[in-house]
């Protein structure tokens, strides 16, 4: 079964790089539909890679101040080629060095689940969005059709394996519970990209039709409320911790 297995992963990855987990696309899509309506003068990309997703935002917004985080030093020079303005944080321990309310649009894709800490990340994520300010955020889907069928043989989510960097797992109405929580964001769009064992085409129509079992999910967030009722998810979680010791 793991050798069947690994022969369609390959063969799969063949004609669906793995690029596309990213959901560049929608990103592009949204910055040409929903956020193109709004002004935006600055935008912050945490664990921002190379810059990509912020190339995005800048051919949407050629005059908007580009700010991004990353661990990588590699990613520097392209970064500053971009016009980036970039910088280096521990995300699961330390305040983004930003004061508050002062970016319109926020990304962090692919971040949240390479965190423990994550809803401290969320929180400082609110806490420097202006109001009505927008986020993006991307994850890998812990529901998507083919993690379920792994469940069901009793195999390792692909992506939480045992010896990975994930170290969260997703589903869109667990994110969703905390992300809506005391109504500090609402969430505008949400959508799905990659859908495996399907070949590209197939897979972004399947992504359309159901998009919380595609392999990666995106959301498009408004802030709406106030970042400090984040605090009391954080307690729950440290009483929690502390009752199991």
């Amino acid at each position: 079964m793991d050798k069947f297995l690994d022969r369609l992963r390959q063969n799969w990855r063949g004609s669906v790089p793995f690029s596309d987990n990213y959901g560049r696309d929608v990103i592009a899509e949204w910055m040409n539909s929903t956020i193109g309506s709004r002004p935006i003068s600055n935008c912050l990309d945490i664990g921002c890679g190379d810059g990509q997703d912020l190339a995005i935002v800048k051919g949407a917004f050629p005059d908007a101040a580009l700010y991004g985080l990353d661990i990588a030093e590699e990613n520097v020079r392209p970064l500053e080629e971009l016009g980036v303005h970039t910088g280096r944080t521990n995300l699961e321990v330390e305040r983004l060095s930003f004061p508050d309310e002062v970016f319109d649009l926020v990304i962090a894709n692919q971040v949240f689940e390479h965190l423990k800490n994550w809803v401290f990340a969320l929180s400082e994520v609110t806490r420097v969005l202006k109001p009505d300010g927008l986020l993006i955020i991307g994850v890998p889907n812990l529901a998507s059709l083919h993690n379920r069928l792994m469940l069901m043989l009793g195999k390792q989510p692909t992506c939480i394996d045992t010896s990975g960097m994930h170290v969260r797992g997703f589903t869109f109405p667990g994110l969703a519970q905390v992300v809506e929580y005391k109504h500090v964001f609402r969430i505008i769009d949400h959508q799905g990209r990659v859908f495996f064992p399907f070949p590209k085409r197939a897979g972004l129509m399947m992504s359309h039709l159901w998009p919380t079992a595609a392999s990666s999910m995106f959301l498009l967030c408004e802030r709406i409320g106030d970042p400090s009722d984040l605090g009391d998810i954080e307690s729950i979680q440290k009483q929690e911790e502390l009752s199991l010791i």
